[in-house]
């Protein structure tokens, strides 16, 4: 099999690490792991069962019916810590000690509930008390250590296993080779499978399949397949694992086609496709954009008795509203409610989302009072998206009916549906009600976002009301909540449209001075505002300073430039500007061809003008009708251009009125 590319850190490293191992002792480890791994709970000495005799340690049969008693707490659904703690206790005291396999029991069933580090700790104390782990004990810990993100110290159990002569197992191996795919070290973890080999140790399916996830994860798509090949070679059969890791891998890694082509390699085999195996090509195919596949490999899944679960459906709902197939979606989010396939919250956030979107909020409000009549249990996301829906609309006053009814059934929520509604008032110019609600969020313990302030803020610059946008900003400040680029955008456009361009200059250099690097947006909006206010000296040495940070003028910029150079009557510089638009790869469209034409036009250069016209009937570009009409106004007058009236109307029939 080929050996994956990756670079990774010396490959030599966990070879290092047993050497150490084996030369320190059987120990393994010369510092107690307890300094790093420490259970938190103090030691109970009196978690036996009250049902249980007295606890003798001298009487014999006391000492089996407790060990009895502990082997039968020892599962997942029974096991407490506190009570495990109570119980190691009392056993690392007992004299004799008892056997690995009886602590084995304890070790595995708190690996199980996860409490990898109190393992360690246990395994440091019975080792210390004398009790001789066995291979069964060494794999426990191993297997907690490389589920602590610490391979490296699972190495260092190899080498005690070595060391005490023992002969690790697939599972030793297996563990191992798991931690280091979960770290991604996949060139480590192929090599110690030829390791294993070498050493007579035959590797398994698991080992195989932990393998290949880990290169699926990694990306690494032919390297699994190489090793899929490589076990199939060994007489080590793939199961229903196998191959929907591979599957699902290369849908993630955008393959779709080569996963199909594996599923029917699946099912000319003894392995038969699962409901996973389906959702992950359904899903591949979907985000490929080949949706009618999609929907036809869903039919071949219900005719061959596979059903389908709320994963298939969400993922071919979201594929057919994305495509805009609303019929379909809705046809078969009520096939899914048929098959008493319960909608899951993506299900009904998806479409209510999609519906309000396209303006059809009333058939999103239907679908909410149907999972409401069903007795589904929503979150807020619904309501928001419902009243999100509203308010795109301008029905504000249904849309804090929403809000009300949310409330009023005990639905916990944040500040998003607070910023939905403060932005429904700011688009329909309710500024007062916004800023009610602004007030009243806080007042009930809603900490308000940047997106909360960002909204207010487009919404009390749109109403003309700078002075109190200002006071907001200081406010922003004073609450602690920091500003990002929207904020200084947000600013930056409202004050140019209100003409404070004083302070939208101050604005933009706080922006530099905090560090923040301002965008061409940022610039079209200021270069476009200071034009406008007859500032053209200030707008041109920022427009040069443009390429100075980095950015490159799009065609906004130019295009605002230009039109800020011929309002000035400086012709020369902006007919120099837009040759140097094209030449710098940026083509001029409709807006900057109208704003040189009607330069040109201002200060009567009617054969530059007819030179503009006829370039943009070339390109298919047309002047708007304002344009148009100036240029026809002037010709009309001018005795010596009435032989270019002729071609004129070619234009007039192409103005885009």
């Amino acid at each position: 099999m080929a050996l994956v590319t990756a670079s990774i850190s010396s490959i030599s490293r966990w070879r290092t690490a047993i050497a150490a191992a084996v030369k320190k002792g059987a120990t393994g480890i010369t510092t107690s792991p307890t300094t790093l791994f420490s259970y938190p709970f103090p030691v109970s000495m009196n978690s036996y069962s009250s049902s249980a005799k007295v606890f003798n340690p001298d009487d014999a049969s006391s000492r089996t019916e407790f060990l009895n008693f502990v082997k039968n707490q020892c599962k997942p659904e029974k096991l407490k810590l506190h009570g495990a703690l109570g119980w190691f206790d009392r056993m690392v005291l007992m004299k004799p000690l008892p056997p690995a396999v009886v602590f084995n029991h304890l070790l595995g069933a708190l690996t199980k509930i996860k409490h990898h580090s109190t393992v360690v700790d246990f395994y440091m104390r019975m080792t210390s008390a004398g009790v001789a782990p066995d291979l069964f004990t060494l794999n426990i810990l191993l297997n907690c250590y490389c589920r602590l993100k610490r391979v490296d110290l699972g190495f260092s159990i190899l080498g005690d296993i070595l060391k005490r002569g023992i002969k690790p197992n697939v599972v030793t191996y297996c563990t191992i080779i798991d931690g280091l795919c979960k770290e991604g070290l996949m060139n480590e973890a192929i090599d110690l499978l030829s390791e294993m080999m070498e050493k007579g140790c035959g590797p398994n399916i698991v080992t195989y399949n932990t393998i290949i996830n880990g290169l699926c994860k990694e990306g690494l798509m032919k390297e699994a397949i190489d090793l899929f090949s490589e076990m199939v070679e060994r007489g080590c059969g793939p199961n229903i694992v196998t191959y929907n890791t591979i599957i699902n891998g290369f849908c993630k890694t955008g393959n779709a086609s080569a996963a199909l082509h594996l599923f029917r390699k699946m099912e000319g085999g003894k392995c038969r496709p699962d409901t996973r195996t389906y959702n992950a090509i359904v899903d591949g195919l979907c985000r490929e954009g080949f949706l009618d596949d999609a929907l036809a490999l869903f039919s071949e899944m219900v005719g061959n008795s596979t059903s389908p679960n709320v994963v298939t459906y969400n993922t071919l709902i979201q594929g057919l509203i994305c495509m805009g197939r609303w019929e379909e979606s809705l046809r078969l989010f009520n096939e899914m409610i048929s098959r008493d396939i319960s909608p899951n919250a993506f299900t009904i956030n998806i479409i209510m989302d999609a519906l309000c979107k396209e303006g059809m909020v009333g058939k999103a409000r239907e679908l909410f009072d149907l999972i409401i009549q069903r007795g589904e249990k929503l979150d807020a996301v619904p309501y928001t998206t419902l009243m999100d829906g509203y308010c795109l609309q301008g029905k504000m006053d249904v849309a804090m009916k929403v809000f009300k009814s949310m409330v009023a059934d005990g639905i916990e929520h944040d500040v998003r549906p607070y910023n939905v509604l403060i932005n429904g008032y700011c688009k329909s110019m309710r500024i007062d009600e916004a800023i009610m609600l602004f007030h009243e969020m806080r007042h009930k313990g809603s900490v308000p976002d940047i997106i909360t302030y960002n909204t207010l803020l487009g919404g009390l610059l749109g109403a003309r009301s700078v002075q109190a946008a200002l006071t907001l900003v200081n406010e922003m400040e004073a609450s602690g909540q920091s500003h990002d680029r929207i904020t200084y955008i947000t600013l930056l456009d409202g004050l140019c449209k209100r003409n404070c361009i004083a302070e939208a200059v101050n604005v933009f250099q706080a922006m530099v001075n905090s560090n923040f690097q301002p965008c061409i947006k940022t610039y079209n909006i200021l270069i476009d505002g200071l034009c406008k206010d007859g500032k053209i000296e200030m707008a041109k040495k920022l427009f040069q300073g443009i390429s100075d940070n980095g950015l490159v003028p799009d065609v906004i910029t130019y295009t605002v430039m230009i039109n800020g150079l011929c309002r000035e009557g400086l012709m020369e510089e902006a007919n120099e500007l837009f040759c140097q638009m094209e030449e710098n790869g940026c083509l001029p469209d409709t807006f900057t061809f109208n704003a040189i034409l009607r330069g040109f036009c201002e200060i009567n250069e009617m054969q530059k003008a007819l030179e503009i016209l006829h370039t943009m009937d070339k390109r298919d570009v047309f002047p708007d009708a304002d344009t148009m009409s100036v240029v026809i106004d002037l010709l009309s007058k001018e005795e010596q251009y009435t032989k270019y009236l002729d071609c004129i109307p070619t234009f007039v029939r192409k103005v885009r009125k």
